[in-house]
């Protein structure tokens, strides 16, 4: 099973799609039995944890509160039992395998009722592109990091999808660690080879190899991300 994944919000015509807040977590598929990542990776959490979810495919986000990716992220990435499980929350958005258009996927989660682990997100029907617009600057004002759109009558797909779109007020990447300097990190990127200082732990930088991901504010003339920044490291998937 592959996630459905959203394109950026460019100005499409979004009048009649639902919106909801774009929670900074790390994506989760349930497949009735057992939790992954988006790529594939097996999640342990608590039996405890699971025990209330139910035998059909759900899709969404592992999350524990605004402004806390680091902890999540190295809560789930763990072979053993964390004890910060017991803040996770399972946010639900979406029922892979349930044969329907979005709006009807929404009312199949809802009337599962799910446990106590899982939250679906409530849902905004969006007038247009400025008032998606308007709608995240307000998740943005209380933490939040932006917001998702979903057109209503859409099946879900995997990969890329032109009826999933995202809003937020920087963009996201990702780049390959290829060297340190200092307590910087040197990134690729389309090419392009650049730095980044902002946001990367001093004590434990993320070694050659690996994938990060990096948030920015727009490109130079030359194509580099601008005021880049360290989200993490993708050694949880």
């Amino acid at each position: 099973m592959k996630p459905m994944l959203a394109k950026n919000l460019k100005g499409q015509d979004v009048s009649g799609w639902f919106m909801s807040e774009k929670f900074d977590g790390v994506r989760a598929l349930w497949d009735g039995k057992v939790l992954r990542s988006r790529n594939g990776r097996k999640f342990n959490p608590p039996k405890w944890w699971t025990a209330d979810l139910p035998d059909v495919p759900l899709d969404g986000e592992l999350w524990i509160a605004h402004g806390e990716f680091q902890l999540i992220a190295s809560t789930v990435r763990k072979r053993y039992e964390s004890k910060h499980w017991p803040k996770v929350k399972y946010v639900v958005f979406d029922a892979p395998e349930f044969p329907a258009s979005y709006k009807s996927r929404l009312e199949f989660l809802v009337g599962l009722h799910l446990g106590g682990v899982v939250l679906v997100p409530s849902q905004h029907v969006c007038e247009d592109v400025a008032h998606a617009r308007n709608f995240c600057e307000g998740v943005c004002s209380v933490g939040g990091e932006g917001i998702i759109l979903r057109h209503p009558e859409a099946l879900y797909q995997e990969g890329r999808s032109d009826a999933m779109l995202k809003l937020k007020p920087f963009d996201t990447d990702e780049a390959k660690v290829v060297g340190h300097d200092g307590r910087a990190i040197l990134c690729r990127w389309n090419r392009q080879e650049f730095k980044i200082g902002s946001g990367v732990p001093h004590d434990d930088l993320p070694y050659i190899g690996s994938r990060i991901t990096f948030k920015y504010m727009g490109l130079t003339n030359h194509g580099i991300p601008r005021h880049a920044a360290l989200v993490a490291e993708r050694d949880y998937e």
